[in-house]
This record gives C-alpha cells, sequence and structure tokens, in this order.
C-alpha cells in the first residue's frame, strides 16, 4: 500500500464501481465516506450504497467519465430500474393517476384533515404506515399495503419509536431529583 493509499479505498475497492475508481483516488474515498460517516443506520447504509453502485455501475455504460453524468441519465436509470414495482393509484376509470393527480389527491386529503403543512407523496406514506403500525397494524400488513419487497424498508418508515412519554421524560434525575 502506498503512502497516498487509503485504507477505506483498499478495504472496500469491490463496492466502488470502476467509473467512480477511474475518477481518482478522492473520488472513491469520498463515495466510501458519505455512506460510512453520514449513515448512521446500518440496512439504510447499506440499501443506499447498493443502490448508488447499481447506478453507477449502469451508467458505465452510457459515459465514460463520472463528470459527464446527467440529470437525464439518472431519469433513464429510475424508469429502466429493475427494483421493487412502482405503486400506482388508479382511478375509477382504471386509468393510473399522474403524478401531479396524486400529489392534488394527497393536498386534498390532508386539507380535509387540518394539516396545513407541507405534505408530499413520500410524507402521506411515511405518516400512513406510521399511524397504521400505532394503531396496532403489523409490519407484515404495512409492507404490503406499500408494496415493500423487504419488510426493513417498510420499517425505515416506522416512526413509532420516534414519541417518547411524559413518563418517560420525568424518569430523567439528577441525584435523585426531577429535572
Amino acid at each position: 500500500m502506498t503512502p497516498k493509499t487509503n485504507a477505506l479505498t483498499v478495504r472496500h475497492a469491490h463496492i466502488v464501481p470502476s467509473i467512480l475508481a477511474n475518477a481518482g483516488e478522492n473520488a472513491a474515498t469520498k463515495f466510501l465516506e458519505f455512506f460510512a460517516a453520514r449513515i448512521r443506520n446500518t440496512n439504510t447504509r447499506e440499501a443506499y450504497a447498493r443502490a448508488c453502485s447499481q447506478f453507477l455501475t449502469w451508467s458505465e455504460q452510457h459515459v465514460d467519465d463520472l463528470r459527464l453524468i446527467t440529470p437525464m441519465h439518472v431519469a433513464a436509470y429510475i424508469e429502466q430500474h429493475p427494483g421493487s414495482p412502482q405503486t400506482v393509484k388508479k382511478r375509477p376509470t382504471g386509468r393510473a393517476m399522474s403524478r401531479s393527480e396524486a400529489y392534488r389527491m394527497i393536498r386534498r386529503r390532508a386539507i380535509d384533515a387540518g394539516v396545513s403543512a407541507p405534505v408530499s407523496c413520500h410524507s402521506f406514506r411515511a405518516t400512513g404506515i406510521t399511524v397504521y403500525l400505532e394503531n396496532k397494524g403489523t409490519l407484515e400488513t404495512a409492507q404490503k399495503i406499500a408494496a415493500h419487497e423487504s419488510p426493513r424498508t417498510t420499517k425505515l418508515y416506522d416512526r413509532t419509536d420516534d414519541q417518547l412519554s411524559l413518563d418517560e421524560i420525568e424518569k430523567i434525575s439528577v441525584r435523585g431529583k426531577r429535572l
């Protein structure tokens, strides 16, 4: 190992797509450091690293330099991605809803529910899964509702552990005195 070679790069070189490795050691190191230092959840880190590696490997068939990747490449990849089947809301006519129609429907439902904060399809989905699980729904059924391939993906949307009860907070004390 040369003095300039980073141990992190050498140890994980098998997960660095060649288009990234060809961009120089600094690019590969930054790629690995992003996943190692920025994403705490192991499952999320592995899923994102895998997805980015798959995209970069796909990109190698279309461009020969990392700097030539454009948003159009990202869009083309997403359209061709063999990942989980897309969940498509169908209208009563049987025609799939467009993204703008789905957003307008979600916005109407949020307003009807008294939610004035900005919402997105993603926040609507995450909130729906959380509320379902808070109401004693099962992770397996939530997975089916969300059309997730893995229950680990569904668990990422589960916010039920984010709420602390006042009773738990009151357990915090210093020298026997509650704060």
